[in-house]
């Protein structure tokens, strides 16, 4: 990742291709999430 946006702005988030998240599930162990909008696009049949 060259830079990231943290932000809950819904015109920005509108406007991206990727999301990235950050989760932590157990305590002391994040892990990185990476959505790709156009793959859940294609694999939802949303135009």
């Amino acid at each position: 990742m060259k830079y990231g946006v943290p932000t809950r702005w819904k015109p920005c988030g509108a406007e991206a291709d990727v999301l990235y998240g950050v989760t932590m599930q157990e305590q002391g162990v994040s892990r990185m999430l990476t959505i790709n909008l156009n793959d859940v696009e294609r694999e939802l049949n949303i135009k």
